[in-house]
């Protein structure tokens, strides 16, 4: 309950089932980097309040619906954007180039353990 992740193109086409709530911008109404902000913020605090059931707890499109959201004027989202756009496009870059270090250390690792590669022969 209260996990959430960003979609980035590479991870597309992505399959999503009923338990899984997607938002995303409304062009003239909100921004991404505000719904980033809500979602890491306000939201986790409602889906701790708002969540039922004692054995696995649940929140489903009933308690969604029972969510108010402050919206700003599209001006001010806009310009809430212009100040985090570098920090997001940064955080970006910086997972993708997490993911090709990770397939590196996964194409590696065999062959260093098996010593077909040895670690002096890399550097």
């Amino acid at each position: 309950l209260g996990r959430y992740a960003f979609v980035r193109s590479e991870h597309l086409p992505l399959s999503l089932n009923t338990s899984v709530i997607r938002f995303k911008k409304i062009d003239g109404v909100s921004t991404l980097h505000y719904i980033a902000g809500y979602v890491d913020t306000h939201l986790q605090w409602e889906l701790e309040m708002r969540a039922s059931g004692s054995a696995q707890r649940n929140f489903g499109p009933m308690h969604l619906r029972q969510i108010k959201m402050l919206v700003p004027s599209i001006e001010v989202l806009e310009r809430h954007s212009e100040l985090l756009d570098s920090l997001f496009r940064q955080r970006q870059s910086n997972l993708k180039e997490n993911d090709k270090l990770g397939e590196i250390r996964n194409s590696l690792l065999p062959r260093l353990l098996s010593g077909e590669v040895m670690a002096d022969s890399i550097v």
